[in-house]
């Protein structure tokens, strides 16, 4: 009995001495909630089509039309080729060389545009300081409303157009099957004009009320 007292003492001091004491309870820790950043996007004005209507409104107040500040709605390309072919001895060995010297010129859209000419049925604008204008066409017969791109020689969509002295080829790229669908385009923003004037009346009362 002795023996069983002593062994179940020492189970009990063992057991103790393996739950090390009393838990400390841990303090949880504190999270910072994640606050997103907000980026602020400045407010541009909005592209619109520059057209016949708004063409008139600034003749009709007298304002140049070579003070604003023109743009294309679309990619322009200009391209021109010749296709390469010769044959030479270099080193004893004969070299015969062939494929196309091609010269690309590309107008972004959006690329701005300056008035360099008014014409009766249309614009000139140029997109480089001392470069060959663009004839931008109004006319009735093609494009009453807007004013498109212009061009000599039309086929698939593309024309041919002289620009500094050379003959080029001009096509739409991005999303226009032809480069007659280009249309000058200003930015163009309202200004609220309204006056309102607000007048209180107090009141008319009846003397001695």
């Amino acid at each position: 009995m002795k023996q069983i007292f002593i062994f179940c003492t020492i189970v009990f001091a063992l057991l103790l001495q393996s739950c090390g004491g009393p838990k400390r309870i841990e303090t949880p820790v504190k999270v910072e909630p994640v606050r997103p950043v907000v980026t602020t996007v400045p407010v541009k004005d909005d592209y619109v089509v520059f057209t016949k209507e708004i063409y008139d409104k600034l003749v009709a107040n007298k304002i140049d039309l070579k003070k604003v500040q023109y743009y294309n709605d679309e990619e322009i390309f200009l391209s021109r080729g010749k296709q390469i072919g010769g044959i030479e001895v270099v080193g004893g060995k004969i070299v015969e060389a062939a494929g196309n010297d091609v010269d690309k010129i590309i107008i972004p859209k959006y690329t701005p545009g300056k008035c360099e000419l008014v014409e009766t049925d249309g614009l000139r604008v140029s997109f480089q300081s001392g470069a060959t204008p663009f004839k931008f066409l109004n006319s009735q017969s093609y494009s009453p409303d807007n004013f498109i791109f212009s061009g000599a020689n039309w086929k698939d969509g593309s024309c041919d157009i002289d620009y500094n002295n050379i003959r080029y080829r001009a096509s739409c790229g991005g999303g226009c099957g032809s480069v007659a669908d280009v249309k000058l385009v200003v930015q163009k923003s309202f200004l609220d004009r309204n006056n309102i004037k607000t007048t209180v009346l107090k009141g008319n009362s009846v003397s001695g009320y």
